[in-house]
């Protein structure tokens, strides 16, 4: 998705606090396991800003001060940003690929089946098609992208190819890269 180099903001504005409240709670909903941290993420009194990108069609990002949280297509799930998924890796599901996966995955490719099947992969049997799931890599601590369920856990296992899971944001895209000025 943020192939391209993002061009900056058009538009920038501090939603009101009652948004704001319903903005945090959208987000610990789709992550429910961020609650324990999301008064560190957002103190009390902090002022999240929602601006609309450059360049890029119907994406808002959120952050405070400099620092990008989250982002949102249309309506569609709020997902964190890679560096707010570094700082509590516990906040969603994982998925481990193989060692071989990395180069494609970092260059913008999508997680295929056969990555996570490898007797070096892990697949959460919880997930469902849809859910926001952080990519892991054999012998790596941070994660180094965040996708979106293509396919079951039973599907992966059953067809053994396919696009697992369709990539949303990786390390060294546009946005992993992008300053809020």
């Amino acid at each position: 998705m943020f192939k391209v180099p993002l061009e900056g903001i058009t538009s920038s504005s501090q939603p009101k606090s009652s948004v704001q409240k319903n903005i945090i709670k959208k987000f610990i909903e789709q992550f429910p396991l961020m609650e324990t941290y999301i008064e560190e993420v957002i103190p009390k009194g902090t002022k999240l800003t929602e601006a609309k990108l450059k360049g890029v069609s119907h994406i808002k990002v959120y952050f405070i001060e400099e620092e990008v949280l989250f982002y949102q297509q249309r309506d569609q799930t709020i997902i964190p940003h890679l560096k707010l998924l570094h700082k509590y890796p516990t906040m969603m599901k994982h998925m481990q690929c193989d060692k071989g996966a990395i180069k494609h995955i970092i260059g913008g490719s999508d997680v295929m089946a056969p990555g996570l099947l490898h007797e070096n992969g892990v697949i959460d049997e919880s997930a469902v098609v849809g859910d926001v799931i952080a990519i892991m890599a054999e012998g790596k601590r941070h994660a180094m992208a965040i996708g979106r369920m293509a396919m079951t856990p039973a599907d992966i296992k059953e067809t053994k190819k396919g696009i697992a899971i369709a990539l949303e944001t990786y390390i060294t895209d546009a946005l992993w890269t992008f300053k809020v000025e």
